[in-house]
């Protein structure tokens, strides 16, 4: 299946605080690989921060990952989710 690459050309937007208008080009396309960073601790007891720098195709996985590979110290009773 062959899929087509839609351009949306000179779209304009004008920011409602100063009134200035911007022209751009909007092309979709799919995701490209990331290098985004996704990292998990125990803050406090039972509690895991998972931090991650962007949303990305996977990294809901990634970020389970990092929460199993926690140690088993605690049982965990919550997740701070770190954007």
């Amino acid at each position: 299946m062959r899929s087509r690459r839609a351009k949306t050309n000179g779209d304009q937007r004008r920011r409602p605080s100063n009134g200035r208008t911007r022209t751009f080009t909007v092309t979709p396309g799919a995701l490209s690989p990331s290098t985004a960073h996704v990292s998990a601790k125990l803050v406090n007891d039972g509690i895991a921060q998972v931090r991650f720098d962007q949303f990305h195709p996977g990294v809901a996985q990634e970020a389970l990952k990092a929460i199993t590979d926690l140690p088993a110290k605690a049982k965990l009773t919550g997740v701070i989710i770190d954007l």
